[in-house]
């Protein structure tokens, strides 16, 4: 194998012949070569012994996250194309040609939906021909929280048809007595957006005397959960949306996520990697994120995804403790592909809360173990603050992360939690 990598994996055999190769069939894999993982050529005869190509054959372009894996060799009309998955989450097309000697990068063929079952991720494609159709079996999902999931290929005047439609609120947790703010979005199989006037909906609650349907409107009543979907049509098709759950409580709720943790089930997912052994469990008005193991795949998280947030300008507030030595209870939040991050370490004697798990810029010595009221401040596209009981801790900067907006709580796999976790809260705040 190569010399310049220090990884090879996702491996996919096709039967194909390369000039002056003497070869039966090639292999496309993933290596990674200094951090960056990019896409490999190895060529065998018996597909017993194997020679590489030492030079990569697809190497990621800017916007594509950064890594590229899951090769798949698709010769279409004529043409030698390797799909790929990157790590923003597309996939996306690379004419290699016939002999495996070029790298013509066409961009994007299938970008996932940021809501389930997708989540903002679409990967290890494979493509199977069935009665003059093409389907795209594939992996959906954020890791830890994947599914196999079945796509069919859309081509000429059906691409203008509706494909999808959903719901958007700013907030799934409203005050009583008030009009609820919503969208629908829908958007045609070429991926173009359906504007609003162009389509007809109809709105449905489980319960009106939480939620209330008045024509195209919406209304919270007294406290309580209740459901709601929305029948959207267009030229004359009809999608019924995944229905939304829609909280109404008495009293101030903060506008983008106001979460008490009576029951994560219903508004938050587990992300957890293949190693990690630990749990996650509810009390009364809690959440406790327990994870020990620290190595490759166990990273353990709570995750809360598809919230919107209209600018870099928000407060991300956390009531919280550690009750046990853990090196890592980390919160994060992604937006606009940056995620701004605070970790709470514990050896059992000293605690610091600092800006990155390993290598800080920035660690203050603090009692995690007292629960406290944590601030995480936007201040703009990369910059932030930490405050706790409000008081001002440290200024810091994200770092890139590409993806769909995201809080994740709990640890990362070189990281361990202890973490007990009362309210989590996001308020939009006014651009200075």
């Amino acid at each position: 194998m190569t010399r310049l990598i220090s990884e090879a994996s996702y491996a996919r055999v096709f039967e194909h012949e390369l000039d002056g190769k003497d070869n039966r069939y090639v292999m496309l894999l993933m290596g990674n070569n200094n951090g960056t993982r990019r896409i490999y050529l190895a060529w065998s005869d018996d597909g017993r012994e194997w020679e590489a190509q030492q030079e990569p054959l697809i190497s990621p372009q800017p916007g594509q996250g950064g890594n590229l894996s899951g090769a798949y060799y698709f010769p279409y009309n004529g043409h030698h194309y390797v799909t790929v998955h990157g790590g923003s989450g597309n996939q996306y097309v690379v004419d290699v040609g016939e002999n495996f000697d070029q790298e013509i990068h066409l961009g994007p063929y299938y970008q996932p939906s940021a809501v389930a079952p997708e989540n903002g991720r679409a990967a290890s494609r494979s493509y199977i021909y069935s009665e003059d159709e093409l389907y795209m079996v594939y992996e959906a999902g954020q890791r830890g929280s994947t599914k196999i999931a079945l796509a069919r290929a859309i081509l000429g005047d059906e691409r203008v048809e509706m494909a999808s439609a959903s719901l958007r609120l700013p907030s799934r947790v409203v005050s009583t007595n008030s009009e609820i703010d919503f969208e629908v979005l829908a958007r045609r199989y070429d991926g173009t957006t359906i504007a609003e006037n162009e389509l007809s909906f109809s709105l449905f609650s489980s319960d009106s005397s939480v939620v209330r349907v008045d024509g195209q409107r919406l209304y919270s009543g007294g406290e309580g959960i209740a459901e709601v979907r929305a029948e959207v049509s267009y030229q004359g098709k009809v999608i019924t949306t995944e229905a939304i759950s829609i909280e109404v409580r008495d009293g101030e709720v903060w506008n983008v996520i106001d979460e008490r943790f009576d029951d994560y089930t219903r508004r938050w997912q587990i992300a957890k990697g293949s190693a990690a052994q630990g749990t996650i469990e509810q009390g009364a008005g809690f959440v406790d994120i327990i994870e020990n193991r620290r190595s490759g795949g166990a990273y353990h998280y709570l995750t809360y995804e598809g919230f919107y947030l209209p600018n870099s300008f928000y407060t991300l507030e956390a009531e919280l403790s550690v009750f046990a030595p853990s090196q890592g209870n980390e919160i994060s939040i992604r937006e606009g592909n940056r995620q701004k991050s605070l970790f709470i370490t514990y050896d059992g004697k000293q605690g610091f809360i600092q800006d990155r798990l390993l290598q800080p810029t920035v660690a203050v010595e603090i009692d995690p173990t007292e629960r406290a009221r944590y601030k995480l401040v936007s201040t703009g596209q990369t910059t932030y603050d930490v405050y706790r009981n409000d008081e001002f801790l440290f200024r810091s900067t994200s770092v890139s992360q590409a993806g769909q907006n995201l809080v994740k709580v709990g640890a990362d796999s070189q990281g361990s939690a202890a973490l007990r976790v009362d309210a989590l809260r996001i308020q939009t705040n006014t651009a200075p």
